[in-house]
């Protein structure tokens, strides 16, 4: 017994020294005790690396983008931007495409440009004027139905418009007594007047005095085009300026052959016995204004269309000037080698305990 015992009990020797209960550090307790501590040591290290790198990231998402960096005037450029937003821009760095021309001054220049407004296009509001000039004309030439006439009217024009004044107002009179004699007017005299101021002679006043008002209608429609210059770009500016001269000297036009048709029917109006078979009337080409408002319009078309196109280019502008800003912190932080040492830290720390 004896023996065993003695056998027993330095096989409990030998395990305590391996356990480390005995014989200071050699022991196998104190090896786990101290790689348990490494371990945690080497835990506590990547977590601290960890919220640094956090901090860093945060810091510059919602310090220098969001907050030191404004891209123009607009401070509201950037809304809600966070570590979140800044991690998806470094991921979408992988597919950005900028070119060699798209530096910051650059991209700037383009957001900063002025905000094109939209313009209204001219209006067509006058007519072709040819035709009334034509029927104007027409009845200008007219004759009136020959009937007995009164000489002393005939010469006098003045004297006819209010001889025919007088005939309208008693016309209806139940005494036939003159209201600015306070004599009888004879019948005799009364068919005279009727013969003088017949039907043909009424009609062709009406139609005349129904062409001023025509002429009078269109007159107040010539008004000369304007359009703010300023709001095209330089490259139309010149153009548009061109066409709106041309276009108001065409209106200018139109205006002197409203007037001189005017005047040829207050001629006309004035001894409306005599026909006017020359009449001097300047031509006016409608298709020819028609063209040059057209014109103008395509270019005020184009303008309002490329409103959407500028918006669309500012846009892309801001997103690539961020995404330049976040390439280079990417590059000038060292980002991806501190993506890399962590992922390492985390990989041989997870290796270590696997041993353990």
């Amino acid at each position: 017994m004896g023996d065993e015992n003695r056998r027993l009990q330095a096989e409990i020797d030998q395990i305590d020294i391996q356990l480390g209960s005995v014989g200071g550090s050699a022991g196998l307790h104190y090896q786990n005790t101290q790689m348990l501590a490494e371990i945690e040591k080497e835990e506590l290290t990547i977590q601290k690396n960890q919220r640094d790198f956090d901090l860093s990231l945060r810091a510059f998402a919602t310090g220098y983008i969001k907050g030191k960096y404004n891209y123009s005037a607009d401070e509201k450029l950037i809304v809600n931007y966070d570590k979140t937003r800044l991690e998806s821009d470094i991921l979408s760095l992988k597919h950005a495409n900028f070119q060699p021309h798209e530096s910051e001054s650059y991209l700037l220049g383009v957001i900063g440009q002025q905000t094109k407004q939209r313009i209204q296009k001219l209006s067509l509001d006058i007519t072709d004027i040819n035709p009334l000039k034509n029927h104007v004309t027409k009845i200008l030439s007219q004759e009136i139905i020959q009937t007995a006439k009164i000489a002393e009217l005939l010469q006098n024009a003045n004297l006819s418009r209010w001889v025919e004044s007088g005939v309208h107002l008693h016309q209806y009179s139940t005494d036939k007594n003159c209201q600015f004699c306070s004599r009888p007017v004879p019948e005799q005299r009364w068919q005279a007047l009727t013969s003088h101021f017949n039907e043909s002679q009424k009609n062709l006043k009406s139609q005349l005095e129904k062409a001023l008002r025509d002429l009078g209608s269109q007159h107040d429609l010539v008004k000369d085009n304007n359009l703010d210059i300023e709001k095209f770009s330089q490259d139309q500016q010149e153009e548009v300026k061109d066409l709106l001269d041309l276009s108001n000297l065409e209106l200018d036009k139109l205006r002197k052959n409203i007037i001189q048709i005017t005047h040829h029917v207050h001629t006309r109006l004035e001894n409306i016995f005599i026909p006017l078979t020359e009449v001097e009337i300047s031509d006016f080409v409608y298709t020819d204004f028609q063209t040059t408002i057209q014109k103008i319009n395509a270019i005020v078309d184009k303008h309002n269309e490329s409103i959407a196109s500028q918006n669309k280019e500012k846009q892309e502008a801001k997103n690539k000037l961020r995404l330049l800003k976040v390439k280079g912190f990417v590059d000038s932080s060292g980002y991806h080698q501190k993506v890399a040492d962590l992922a390492s830290d985390r990989q041989n720390l997870k290796d270590k305990k696997l041993i353990r």
